[in-house]
């Protein structure tokens, strides 16, 4: 018993260790960066779904840009997130809307959001996906509410780079599926 005991100790540091050395190496990489990612983001409701495809470009804390590609009817929607200022222009009926002063904006939907809360990591595990390995990362949202209870993070393990996130609800019921295309980290910040 004793050591069953002492063997499952030691598995368990084993892991928290690997764990932690995970999390710095994407510390290490994502911090202090700007990205450039598109994305395709399916919103599971109980009747109905829906899809977007959209542009992020993340250049620092206080500014990013957000385009909406398709749906047809939402293209060219833009949002700009730039000190404490948000912008909405749709492009296609030219207007736009300015709010200033905006304190603390939810970035939740953001893959910054998840690089810039890493300490909510509950569990890392590998595994593989269509041939490749990736880390599938367990957090909770800052924020977090019934339909925003949990997320899995999924990123490359050769690369750390983003592949799917999924946002689940308190009963586990997948509700946002994110995949990410074209990651690419810019120079010019």
């Amino acid at each position: 018993m004793l050591l069953i005991l002492i063997l499952s100790l030691l598995l368990t540091a084993c892991s928290i260790d690997k764990e932690a050395k995970i999390i710095e190496k994407i510390e290490k990489k994502y911090d202090d960066i700007s990205y450039e990612v598109e994305l395709e983001m399916r919103i599971i409701g109980k009747d109905k779904e829906s899809l977007y495809r959209m542009k992020e470009i993340f250049v620092g804390d206080d500014e990013f840009y957000l385009e909406i590609l398709e749906p047809m009817e939402s293209k060219g929607i833009t949002i700009e997130y730039k000190d404490d200022k948000l912008f909405l222009n749709h492009a296609n009926i030219r207007q736009s809307l300015s709010l200033k002063e905006v304190k603390n904006f939810d970035k939740g939907i953001l893959l910054a959001s998840f690089y810039e809360h890493l300490e909510s990591i509950e569990n890392i595990e590998l595994l593989e996906i269509e041939g490749k390995d990736y880390y599938k990362i367990k957090y909770r949202p800052e924020g977090h509410n019934r339909y925003n209870f949990q997320r899995h993070m999924y990123l490359s393990k050769k690369k750390l780079e983003p592949y799917m996130m999924e946002v689940l609800d308190e009963e586990g019921n997948i509700r946002v599926v994110i995949k990410y295309y074209d990651f690419t980290i810019k120079d010019d910040k």
